[in-house]
């Protein structure tokens, strides 16, 4: 693979789906990976980047986007979340970043910045079901899993960005929507068949996008560069971290009215919040902060942060499984899966992830 090593000038940073956070498990939450980075020598050329939990059988999975001196690509890990233990590895695309689950029908999808492909695996037994051609840098994933439709946002040359659109039950592309100028995170509403990306090209808006007709509905103006984007398909709110250093509104999730599209509420949080996942059954909000190292948590009913979970070390991006009340985060340096209980807002384990034997 070609190595890509990417400063904040030329390349804006990302977390984090998703749903999701569970990208595609429910609609609960989404992410977007952070931008490339160098690899993390601490762990043996490991950099853990996109996360995703099949709630069903609390598997997790966490993307690497950088292989290291292995001979052929390590595309990430599974976790078993009952006893945090890593089950398997995963080899394939090569510089892997978003991935997505859709627990119905047993498949993750994961993009593979390098190759311009979505890989589809099976959830039985980690197999490759099949390999789509997306844009070039394929970014963020998410998924719908009532309709099975899959949302990767990549490029679509000359600068600009797309949302690809896949049917995720023939794994043919249906559709590109242009998204603006900057490879953008990707967040799914299940209930209202909505997704949500983020135009930074200088517009600054969360861009609303009709599941139906794949085309752009609406523009929420955000004043703010957005690193990440999470959505509660219960209650129809929209969650967007401002991530940057260098603005003032910096440091903040915004949270925005589905029915309306408006801007309701702006939260202060830790330092450069870059993940975001949401537990639709506790109307709990998960705000991963890279620069501060930490978790803050934010109530659903009050718009507030009620507690602040110290991690220690930098995250890439945050899960949630919903059924155990269970957290995980990627983090770096070194390179390892964090797991947070829900109901005590505690560490309760932290997974080294190394590269396997060559």
């Amino acid at each position: 693979m070609t190595t890509r090593f990417f400063s904040k000038a030329s390349l804006i940073l990302f977390v984090g789906l998703s749903l999701s956070a569970i990208v595609g498990c429910g609609g609960a939450a989404s992410m977007a990976p952070q931008s490339p980075t160098a690899p993390d020598t601490s762990s043996n050329g490991v950099t853990l980047q996109g996360i995703a939990v099949n709630p069903s059988s609390s598997l997790v999975y966490a993307t690497n986007e950088f292989t290291g001196k292995l001979a052929q690509a390590f595309q990430g890990v599974v976790l078993n979340g009952s006893s945090n233990s890593v089950v398997s590895t995963l080899s394939g695309g090569s510089y892997s970043t978003g991935v997505g689950v859709d627990a119905a029908r047993n498949l993750v999808y994961i993009a593979n910045y390098d190759d311009g492909t979505v890989s589809v695996l099976s959830t039985t037994d980690n197999s490759l079901v099949a390999t789509i051609q997306v844009g070039s840098d394929p970014w963020s994933v998410a998924v719908n899993p009532i309709t099975h439709a899959v949302y990767v946002s990549d490029s679509a040359g000359s600068g600009s960005y797309e949302l690809t659109v896949i049917d995720g039950i023939t794994n043919a592309v249906t559709a590109k929507v242009n998204i603006g100028l900057s490879p953008s995170p990707v967040a799914v509403d299940s209930a209202t068949n909505t997704v949500y990306a983020i135009d930074d090209s200088g517009l600054n808006s969360l861009v609303v996008i009709n599941g139906n007709t794949n085309t752009v509905s609406a523009r929420v103006s955000l004043n703010s560069y957005s690193s990440a984007i999470a959505v509660n398909s219960t209650t129809n709110i929209i969650y967007v971290a401002s991530g940057s250093s260098n603005q003032l509104s910096a440091n903040t999730v915004n949270v925005i009215n589905g029915n309306t599209n408006t801007l309701v509420a702006t939260i202060p949080v830790g330092s450069i919040p870059v993940a975001l996942a949401v537990n639709e059954t506790t109307n709990q909000v998960y705000v991963a902060n890279s620069a501060s190292k930490n978790v803050s948590v934010i109530s659903g009913v009050s718009n507030t942060v009620t507690t602040t979970i110290s991690v220690g070390s930098a995250s890439t991006a945050i899960a949630v499984n919903p059924i155990s009340n269970t957290i995980y985060l990627t983090c770096n340096q070194p390179s390892s899966i964090v797991v947070i209980n829900g109901g005590s807002n505690t560490v309760t384990a932290t997974v080294p992830v190394v590269t396997p034997a060559s």
